[in-house]
C-alpha cells in the first residue's frame, strides 16, 4: 500500500489515522498484524517542482493503475515548522520535507504507541533535533552575511 503524503485538494483528505484504520483487521488493531505494509511517498522540492512531481505521477498512476487520484495523506498535527521563521511556505499549513516526515512519525507514534517498539518516536524526535539545528545554523549564516532573520510576510499565509 503506497500513501503520497501531499495535500491534495481534488479529494477528501486522509489523515494518518484514518489509513491505519483501514488497514488492520478488525478483530485486531495492532500494527503487526497489518495485512500490507504501508509506504509513504514524500515530494521533496521547492512547492512549484512537487507540484509538478505530483502531477507527473498521477498521469503515471493513472496509465498504470486505472485511478484518477493518487492515494494522499495530509497530517493532522503539523502546526507551523520552525523552518517558517526563515524559509516562507505558500501558506502556514505547508511545510518543509523533513518537517512532513516527522509529523508523519509523530502521529504513527500518537495514534499507535505500539509503533513505538520500532522507534518511530524516537525517528521523529531526532528529525525534529535536526531541524532545530538547521534552524540555528541557517540563522547565524544569515546574521553574519547582514540579512533579516524575519519572515518575510506572504498575503495568503494568514
Amino acid at each position: 500500500m503506497v500513501w503520497f503524503l501531499y495535500p491534495n485538494k481534488n479529494a477528501y483528505p486522509k489523515s494518518v489515522q484514518d489509513i491505519f484504520d483501514s488497514s488492520f483487521k478488525p478483530e485486531d488493531h495492532r500494527m503487526d498484524q497489518m495485512e500490507k505494509p504501508i509506504n509513504f511517498v514524500l515530494l521533496d522540492g521547492t512547492w512549484s517542482n512537487s507540484a509538478a512531481m505530483y502531477r507527473r505521477l498521477k498521469e503515471k498512476w493513472t496509465s498504470v493503475w486505472g485511478e484518477d487520484d493518487l492515494p494522499c495523506v495530509s497530517l493532522s498535527t503539523t502546526g507551523a515548522s520552525v523552518m517558517h521563521k526563515l524559509r516562507p511556505q505558500p501558506s502556514w499549513d505547508r511545510t518543509c520535507t523533513a518537517a512532513a516526515a516527522a509529523g508523519v512519525l509523530s502521529e504513527l507514534s500518537y495514534h499507535y504507541p505500539e509503533s513505538n517498539l520500532y522507534g518511530l518516536d524516537k525517528q521523529a524526535e531526532a528529525i525534529e533535533n535536526g531541524l532545530d539545528v538547521l534552524l540555528e545554523a541557517l540563522t547565524a549564516r544569515r546574521l553574519r552575511r547582514g540579512r533579516s532573520i524575519a519572515r518575510k510576510e506572504r498575503r495568503n499565509c494568514m
